[in-house]
């Protein structure tokens, strides 16, 4: 982990603590900036996914579930 001092405007800074608090700002900063500048290797993260067959059984179950709980227009 890496220090960082960054420079905010007071009104930023200030809510920020009243929002965030005042120990949890880096965390709350590194959430939000982690998405956008560290690359995740997306085709192994669907892999892993698709080879969790139970997980993948139960999410096929669950919509058809919803598909059929859906009002049908008889007109």
């Amino acid at each position: 982990m890496k220090k960082l001092t960054v420079t905010l405007p007071d009104d930023v800074h200030e809510g920020l603590q009243r929002v965030v608090g005042p120990h949890r700002i880096g965390r709350f900063l590194a959430d939000i900036v982690r998405p956008r500048v560290v690359r995740r290797d997306l085709l192994t993260g669907y892999r892993a996914m698709a080879a969790a067959e139970t997980r993948e059984r139960e999410a096929l179950d669950w919509s058809d579930e919803l598909i059929e709980d859906l009002p049908i227009d008889r007109d």
